[in-house]
């Protein structure tokens, strides 16, 4: 069932990917939509190919490979998130959480690579919260990318209270 549906990721993240860019070249969007398939296809075929084979060397090769896949995956969500809400450059805080997610996402694959037997650290475990919170890969990056879809900025709603305080100023008798 696993190599199915993995082989069936892969064609359709192909399709969908090269289908997209070839429309639109020139336009970010479809350039991230086409980053996103190609993490997709990467990881996809990493895991069929690491399933079917018998070669140890060559399953360890292609798990760093899906590691790496799944760590720049998150970094990516929030790319194609800003890529469809944000007209013109990113804000410096967009394209700072941009940076900062992928700088994270290849910190961590770069660290499976060099030590691929390293064990999740269960001192993140907190009580009250599934195991899948704390140990879920790339929790931070969606993170981000759900505040940025959202329109959060530092500081913004004290500028709207200092604004809306401002205008209601003559309204108040003292």
């Amino acid at each position: 069932m696993e190599i199915a549906s993995q082989s069936l990721a892969a064609i359709l993240a192909t399709w969908l990917g090269l289908t997209v860019v070839s429309r639109a070249p020139g336009e970010r969007a479809p350039r991230v939509f086409a980053w996103v398939s190609l993490l997709l296809v990467a990881w996809s075929v990493a895991i069929l190919v690491e399933r079917t084979t018998g070669d140890p060397a060559v399953a360890r090769n292609l798990n760093a490979l899906e590691d790496v896949a799944a760590f720049l995956l998150p970094a990516a969500a929030l790319h194609i998130i800003l890529a469809f809400t944000a007209e013109g450059p990113y804000p410096i805080w967009q394209s700072g959480a941009l940076v900062v997610a992928y700088a994270v996402g290849a910190a961590m694959g770069i660290q499976q690579i060099l030590d691929p037997d390293h064990p999740w650290p269960r001192a993140w475990s907190r009580p009250g919260f599934p195991e899948w919170f704390w140990h879920g890969r790339g929790s931070a990056s969606a993170s981000l990318s759900s505040l940025c879809r959202f329109g959060w900025r530092p500081g913004r709603t004290r500028e709207r209270v200092r604004t809306d305080r401002d205008a209601t100023r003559h309204l108040l008798p003292w």
